[in-house]
């Protein structure tokens, strides 16, 4: 077993995140990898073969993909059904929640009467009253089932005024019992804390069970000899959730609760039946490619994106390495050539969003030209022999109307081709004007501005430039081609 591979957390939500805080907190060198069952929470009505079998998946997968060295089973009601079957049947330690919560509260209770509140399973499974049972028989327990707690920690309400006041009615009955120690028998009820010590009043010990635990993984990996010797920041912490309709939900929770300064890198796993039992798969979630390295075209389009409130990464296309075949523009429109870049980089990214563009120059007087021939015209992007030979040509003619185009052609998967263009209108002029720009821009005269692209501001450039227009067209086409409208 290599002690630097990383540590697993599975839970049935976003509770288990109250034990990755204390973890990443307490182990700032380990890696963690975290997996919330989100499409099958709570955990709490369901049987106890169904507990044992998506635990099960979820340590599979974690132990198969990614070789984690221990598995720490961040849920209670999973721990009180599954823990031992998981024990025997992985060859990794296996930590749950419930015994290093029943010790705590065992050594913090005065009176010995001790409140436990947790899903409906784990109080109907008696665990936290068997084990702290082992440890003094007399200890009276009271335990309680708080549902609705977990489904407005998922819900993202645990700070609400309401859910205040549903706690504070619910947990009045252990004022009247006399408790001196409570148990949070959930790891989604730490959220709650201060709403359930305002209930149950500030004389009563609350164990955090989750902190608890995280006493235990120290001791584990001390003994074991399993403590990294590779620094971590967290910052390569994984999240995995199981339903993608609340990644964002769990992306809101996570981040205020965890403080991270970073974006969670928040992944999505796909319950996949195949017959016989489930298994979890790992959906890569879709990229932008950006078929060129050109920062100013990235910089664009995330601002498009962002506007739109579309999360989708923008990935140059030197991110893809050596692996992009070679790309031959032999077109004979813009659209043709745009079109050939996507598919070729589709060979290599089947499953993401490409994005590529095609511009030129086309003059009346010649023809079209240079058209899809711009950038090498008179030679191999040698900007200054291009404008040489447009001048050349045009030396005895009157006529100097032209257009700038830009064709932008994005694909992605199962989806139909989306085409945005834009044109901007100018003359040629006689010789070169301005320093600004590259390409053909100090020859094209702006009649808006009486300026070429070469001696316009950044600014003045992206309110009429042609690839600035064909984003326009794009931004506006982009929502309803994603929704498939």
């Amino acid at each position: 077993m290599n002690k630097n591979n990383p540590i697993g957390m599975v839970d049935s939500g976003v509770g288990g995140l109250t034990v990755i805080k204390e973890a990443q907190k307490q182990l700032p060198n380990e890696q963690f990898i975290f997996i919330g069952d989100t499409a099958r929470m709570p955990y709490g009505p369901r049987t106890t073969d169904e507990v044992i079998a998506y635990t099960l998946q979820m340590a599979n997968y974690l132990v198969a993909k990614k070789q984690i060295k221990m598995l720490v089973i961040a849920c209670n009601t999973a721990t009180a059904r599954a823990l031992t079957v998981l024990q025997k049947k992985l060859t990794i330690p296996v930590i749950g929640v419930i015994q290093p919560g029943a010790q705590a509260a065992q050594l913090a209770t005065k009176n010995k009467i001790v409140g436990i509140i947790a899903t409906e399973g784990t109080v109907n499974s008696k665990a936290y009253e068997a084990q702290i049972h082992q440890y003094d028989t007399d200890t009276v327990v009271v335990s309680q089932g708080e549902p609705e707690f977990v489904q407005l920690v998922e819900a993202n309400k645990y700070q609400d005024q309401a859910t205040r006041e549903l706690v504070m009615n619910h947990l009045a009955p252990f004022k009247a019992v006399g408790i001196d120690t409570l148990i949070l028998g959930c790891t989604h009820f730490p959220l709650l804390e201060s709403f359930i010590k305002a209930a149950v009043g500030q004389e009563v010990t609350l164990i955090d069970s989750g902190r608890e635990t995280v006493y235990a993984i120290k001791q584990c990996l001390d003994k074991l000899a399993l403590n990294t010797d590779t620094r971590h920041d967290h910052d390569d912490d994984v999240y995995y959730t199981t339903s993608d309709s609340d990644d964002e939900t769990f992306q809101v929770i996570a981040t205020n609760w965890l403080a991270r300064s970073h974006e969670l890198d928040v992944r999505h796993l796909k319950i996949v039946e195949n017959g016989i039992s489930q298994h979890l798969e790992e959906i890569s979630m879709p990229r932008l490619i950006l078929a060129s390295n050109n920062q100013h075209k990235i910089t664009e389009i995330e601002a498009i994106l962002n506007d739109l409130g579309i999360d989708l990464p923008v990935v140059p296309l030197r991110d893809l390495g050596d692996k992009v075949p070679e790309i031959i523009e032999d077109g004979t429109t813009f659209e043709e050539n745009a079109t050939k870049k996507v598919m070729t980089i589709a060979k290599i990214a089947p499953n993401d969003y490409i994005l590529a563009d095609d511009s030129g120059l086309s003059i009346d007087a010649l023809h079209g030209e240079p058209g899809v021939y711009s950038a090498r015209y008179a030679g191999d992007h040698d900007d200054q022999a291009n404008n040489d030979k447009v001048l050349r040509k045009l030396a005895d003619v009157v006529s100097r109307e032209a257009q700038f185009n830009s064709v932008l052609v994005l694909i992605g998967p199962n989806k139909p081709k989306l085409v945005a263009t834009g044109k901007v209108h100018g003359l040629i002029t006689q010789q070169r004007h301005g320093d600004n720009g590259f390409g053909y821009d100090p020859i094209f005269l702006v009649p808006q501005f009486d300026k070429t692209f070469a001696e316009l501001t950044a600014d003045e450039k992206n309110q009429i430039s042609h690839r600035g227009l064909a984003l326009q067209e794009l931004g506006k086409q982009l929502p309803a081609w994603l929704k498939g409208v």
